[in-house]
């Protein structure tokens, strides 16, 4: 009688290249741009081979990569129909939850720094911004506005507008870097349990396939 596969196995291997991924996507996000274009292209290449392998390869090999690409892809078709505002059947939703996850920890993950005439301004004044654009220090001192006409952002003369205390705002990583390798993230991580999925709801056909012939 064959014995019965485990449905979920990991190797050292296995957890350590997981791992290893997970680290370099979310790293990119404060990397230089080229190492940015050269994660996501690597990315792109890694689906186009396991849609590949799902047609091609053979048995765990195949089931997991179908597993992955249905879950990875699932997931970005999941976000373009709910957060794409174009799509009125899911105007309710808005944002999936791992968009206000993001949201929830963009404070934590990400660098502000207030930029006034090329220069930083000194982390010791402890420079906010509020709803307005108006930027101020520790004490309530004005710094300059983010806006043009906010907080005295500007001044008119001669028929003309002229910027003065202007502030520029710059995160690290931008908001469009850190949505994008964070949906990234999150679309290669669950595409790699759905992987695990298949491949350990293979082996559960597998396992009553074997139970079910009769013992000679």
């Amino acid at each position: 009688m064959s014995q019965r596969q485990a449905l979920v196995q990991w190797s050292l291997l296995e957890l350590v290249v997981v791992l290893t991924t997970g680290v370099v996507v979310i790293g990119s996000m404060w990397a230089p741009q080229i190492f940015l274009w050269l994660v996501l292209m690597g990315v792109m290449l890694f689906l186009f081979s396991l849609l590949a392998i799902s047609r091609v390869g053979r048995g765990p090999w195949r089931a997991f990569a179908t597993g992955f690409c249905c879950f990875a892809i699932g997931y970005f078709a999941a976000l373009i129909l709910v957060e794409n505002n174009s799509f009125t059947l899911f105007s309710e939703l808005r944002q999936l939850p791992t968009t206000n996850w993001m949201y929830h920890w963009q404070p934590v993950l990400t660098h502000t720094k207030y930029m006034k005439d090329g220069e930083a301004i000194p982390a010791s004044l402890a420079p906010t911004m509020d709803i307005y654009g108006n930027v101020t220090d520790s004490e309530g001192n004005s710094l300059g506005s983010t806006m043009v006409g906010g907080g005295g952002g500007f001044i008119i003369g001669s028929g003309q507008n002229m910027v003065i205390n202007a502030i520029q705002v710059v995160h690290t990583p931008s908001q469009e870097t850190y949505f994008t390798l964070g949906h990234v993230f999150w679309a290669l991580l669950l595409g790699y349990l759905g992987g695990k999925f298949a491949v350990g709801f293979q082996r559960f056909q597998e396992n009553q396939e074997t139970s079910q012939q009769p013992i000679e």
